[in-house]
């Protein structure tokens, strides 16, 4: 797993190797920002949902929605916070979504393709 920027001042998690070892599509939660909260919660999103396809043996292609229990990290403590899952077959990705920690500034996809000179 890491967490990077997207270009749009939010962040991007993800986990890699899903597909290789599990048959599943990789797991990507987006942040709308870099403060450790939202990236925290990302995280676990993403963790999540990786426990539920790898350890639980749910399939990933029914999953439109994930309730990730609240949970605590360096003694903060993070409400339960529920988000949207929405798979692209192309990419093999799965892409969670929330508006429990706000909205991004413009388009995450609008940012990469910033980054890579598209306008």
């Amino acid at each position: 797993m890491l967490a990077s920027e997207d270009g749009t001042g939010g962040v991007v998690c993800r986990c890699y190797g899903m597909p290789h070892y599990f048959g599943a599509p990789n797991v990507r939660a987006l942040a709308p920002n870099t403060e450790s909260k939202s990236v925290e919660c990302a995280m676990a999103a993403v963790r999540y949902v990786c426990q539920e396809i790898a350890g639980d043996n749910k399939s990933p292609f029914v999953i439109t929605k994930v309730v990730v229990p609240s949970f605590v990290v360096a003694g903060t403590a993070f409400p339960e916070i529920e988000w949207t899952a929405s798979f692209d077959e192309d990419s093999l990705l799965l892409t969670l979504t929330t508006k429990a920690l706000g909205t991004p500034r413009q388009s995450v996809w609008r940012g990469w393709l910033n980054r890579f000179g598209s306008k």
